[in-house]
Order: C-alpha cells, then structure tokens, then sequence
C-alpha cells in the first residue's frame, strides 16, 4: 500500500493500520536487539508472547537475512591482555575492553557510529 492510499483511508482505518504497523515495528525491534546479543529461543519467546518455535524461527530467518554481522564480528581483531580481552576498531585504530564476545559487533559498531556522528565520515 502507497502512502496515498493510506491517506485516502478514512480517519479510524488510518490509525488502526498505524498502530499494526508500530506494534510491527516494535516486535521487530526486539528482536534486531535481542539476535545482536545472542538471545536465545527461550528468552525471545517471552519476550515477544509466542512459542519457542516461532521464536526460533524468527531468529533463524534473521540470522539467514544479516549473516554479514556474524561474518562482521569473526572478522574483528581480538587480543587477550592483563587477562581482559580486546577489540579493535578499524576506523578509530583504538582498542576496546569486551565483556563478551557476543558484544564485537556491538561495541565496534556503535563506535563507528558514534565516531562518524561526530566528525562526519
């Protein structure tokens, strides 16, 4: 449906799409962040109010849709040094503490963000 059809729609058909479409939105929001830390079936399900199934379905279909942020993360230069392990940031060329190895993607990638917020790359 274009955004013209759905200003053609009456007032309550327009706020009745717009909240499936939040309610849409926000489930998967839950679940981009929560497959970014690991989460598993279990805790997916709970989180969304449906079966371990189709929680692990879901996450199977994203993992199969965004396999470059796995293959991202295999890639990321890791050390191990004064027993905490390090990651480095190809863009900032400084080192960073990881709690987890399921945080590479996460502290690399908002750094990058960050870094290019504040000075425009």
């Amino acid at each position: 449906m274009t955004l013209e059809e759905m200003q053609s729609l009456p007032k309550e058909e327009q706020k009745a799409l717009f909240e499936e479409i939040d309610k849409k939105r926000s489930m998967a929001k839950t679940v981009n962040y929560s497959a970014l830390y690991k989460v598993g079936a279990k805790t997916l399900s709970a989180s969304l109010n449906c079966s371990q199934k189709v929680a692990q379905g879901i996450l199977d279909s994203y993992w199969q849709r965004n396999w470059s942020v796995k293959s991202f993360a295999e890639s990321c230069t890791t050390k191990h040094c004064n027993t905490k392990k390090w990651v480095f940031n190809p863009l900032s060329k400084f080192w960073y503490t990881l709690r987890n190895d399921k945080d590479i993607f996460s502290v690399v990638n908002n750094l990058l963000v960050t870094i290019s917020l504040t000075y425009g790359y």
